[in-house]
């Protein structure tokens, strides 16, 4: 963007990052404009369990069109594996409707719920719908938490400006109004996040979701700012510096993003802050 508000944006997100102890790419989109910026954005990362929010939505699109049932409930223990979750440490009721094993995946970001899932809207299903929606770069290509795929660099990947992408056609009701809605009532569902740190003290909605495991932070969100919401991703990899400095390295990048963008919100388009 050429007009000095994005143009000093831009520049501040480019020292942040060059100072993190990580490779690092964020993308910011003001979803009432269009207007976007982003430093590394086309760069490919590993999603984490950001992908999740992408398995979310074709799940939605396939109960929509009948090919599943929300309401079928299955036994969880049989794709239970270690990581982020509660199914894999339940001693006794692991029975769940599909909407739950859902509201787990995105919330708690359960492995285990988002492997059932995976398995019964299909891998390629969710590739088909990425293709549709032209975002050929950002790829689910593993179930969670299997470590042999990731050793051979099998990775679920997506690069910051595709994930700004996916969060503005949720936004607009794509790939189908109904599918966008759901998906969307439960990525705002609370939960532990990067941005939800930043805006704990906020009655601001947000509809994200973060990802985390060893070298990588991602989070990919949308925040509801009552006149200029806006969709940002921040991604982090080989990340070799101690886990509590990739975090507030994400943090940091996030904070600076919201205050311009709560900035933009409160100002006419001179720059006069004249609202709220």
């Amino acid at each position: 963007m050429s007009h000095p508000f994005w143009s000093q944006l831009e520049a501040r997100l480019h020292d942040q990052i060059n100072r993190i102890d990580a490779v690092a790419g964020l993308c910011v989109r003001d979803l009432t404009t269009g207007d976007q910026i982003a430093v590394n954005g086309d760069h490919l990362f590993p999603t984490a369990s950001t992908i999740k929010l992408h398995v979310l939505t074709q799940l939605f699109v396939q109960a929509d069109a009948g090919k599943l049932d929300l309401a079928e409930t299955l036994d969880g223990a049989d794709w239970r594996v270690p990581g982020s979750g509660i199914i894999s440490y339940l001693d006794d009721a692991r029975t769940f409707t599909l909407r739950d094993y859902a509201t787990m995946m995105i919330v708690l970001s359960d492995n285990s719920a988002t492997n059932l899932i995976i398995d019964k809207v299909g891998i390629d299903a969710v590739n088909a719908m990425l293709d549709e929606l032209e975002l050929p770069r950002t790829r689910l290509r593993r179930k969670m938490f299997d470590m042999q795929a990731g050793q051979e660099d099998n990775e679920n990947v997506a690069t910051p400006a595709e994930l700004v992408t996916m969060l503005g056609l949720l936004h607009a009701g794509r790939p189908t109004e109904s599918a966008a809605r759901q998906a969307l009532t439960v990525l705002q569902k609370p939960k532990s996040s990067f941005i939800q740190r930043v805006l704990f003290y906020s009655d601001l909605v947000i509809a994200n979701k973060p990802g985390w495991t060893s070298g990588i932070r991602s989070d990919a969100g949308i925040i509801y700012l009552p006149r200029r919401p806006y969709a940002l991703a921040v991604m982090l990899s080989y990340g070799y510096a101690r886990p509590e400095q990739m975090d507030t390295a994400m943090t940091d990048l996030i904070r600076t993003v919201h205050e311009h963008m709560s900035c933009l919100d409160a100002s006419n388009r001179f720059g006069h802050a004249v609202f709220g």
